[in-house]
């Protein structure tokens, strides 16, 4: 394992760990011990939450460095990419990638980064796509600047809207947050039957959904989620909701943030084509889900045994 390949991803993923515990020595600063420059450290912190992120004008120094960052965590797995139909990446009409599981960090996005070396190079066209992750990372100082430029936005309606809007593909995780929160060891979790939204979106915008598959993504971390006789399953929920994040407790390679370093594959299957539909019904939404979820079923029972990973499916 290269040392610059393990600083990538500590770079990648360490950015939310350092936050919280930047916040608590100057919280410990600047409140309890009442230092001015405590204060102001404060001060700068949340200033910096809310800087400006100019997503449509990354600096040449940005790109540069996100193309590093995104080659070295691809090679730290590695991540390796096995894709059906070629036109998701070649034509020039949008696509919404559902890609899944989530596990305890949807790893497998990185996959998809531009400027990397996992989608070949003929296909690999810049500003052609977008990954989509929990409004939570963009409330962190570093964090919501580094994932920016690392091709990654906002999952808000309106962001999706305007990628596939402009013939640009869309990479979201549709079970999200809520996966975390009904995943179990040893077993792959999809939380799936009543994710309608990412559905309705495509069918307004005619775009074809392509399902997409991470093998090996579980391995990347332990993790210990709070629960019952503790902590009520109620109010887990509830505070998942109000931080737009799971609380788990999870780590890996020597307890930290560094993940494990495991093969992952990520298989991308045949798009599943939708009509344009200005208001979907209900009847239309639940029959391309019902599509989606098979066409999720099937990758994953194909493709299970290329690279070590969990063996059993249950969506819910």
């Amino acid at each position: 394992m290269a040392f610059w390949d393990l600083l990538a991803v500590i770079i990648w993923l360490g950015g939310i760990h350092f936050n919280f515990l930047l916040l608590v020595v100057e919280v410990y600063w600047g409140l309890y011990l009442g230092h001015p420059y405590g204060m102001a450290a404060i001060a700068c912190h949340l200033t910096l939450c809310f800087f400006p992120t100019l997503s449509d004008d990354t600096p040449a120094w940005a790109r540069l460095l996100s193309g590093i960052l995104v080659r070295r965590a691809q090679n730290y797995f590695p991540v390796s990419m096995e894709i059906e139909d070629e036109k998701v990446f070649s034509g020039d009409r949008p696509y919404l990638i559902g890609l899944e599981p989530h596990s305890v960090l949807p790893l497998g996005m990185v996959a998809f980064a531009e400027n990397g070396s996992v989608i070949p190079k003929h296909l690999d066209k810049s500003g052609s796509r977008g990954a989509f992750a929990t409004n939570a990372i963009f409330s962190s100082a570093f964090v919501r600047h580094l994932w920016t430029w690392l091709g990654v936005r906002s999952a808000s309606k309106s962001s999706m809207t305007r990628y596939l809007k402009e013939g640009k593909c869309c990479i979201l995780v549709p079970g999200g947050v809520q996966e975390c929160l009904t995943m179990e060891h040893n077993v792959e979790t999809l939380f799936l039957k009543k994710r309608t939204g990412f559905v309705k979106l495509a069918l307004t915008h005619g775009a074809p959904i392509v399902p997409a598959f991470a093998f090996g993504q579980c391995n990347t971390f332990g993790w210990l989620r709070p629960g019952p006789p503790v902590v009520p399953t109620g109010f887990v929920r509830s505070f998942s909701r109000f931080i737009g994040f799971a609380p788990l407790l999870f780590g890996g390679r020597w307890g930290s943030v560094a993940p494990y370093q495991t093969p992952m594959l990520v298989v991308v299957g045949k798009p599943i084509e939708v009509p344009l539909v200005a208001e979907p019904t209900k009847e239309q939404t639940q029959l391309y889900l019902a599509k989606y979820i098979e066409a999720m079923e099937a990758l994953f029972h194909e493709h299970k045994h290329k690279v070590p990973t969990i063996q059993a499916l249950k969506i819910l």
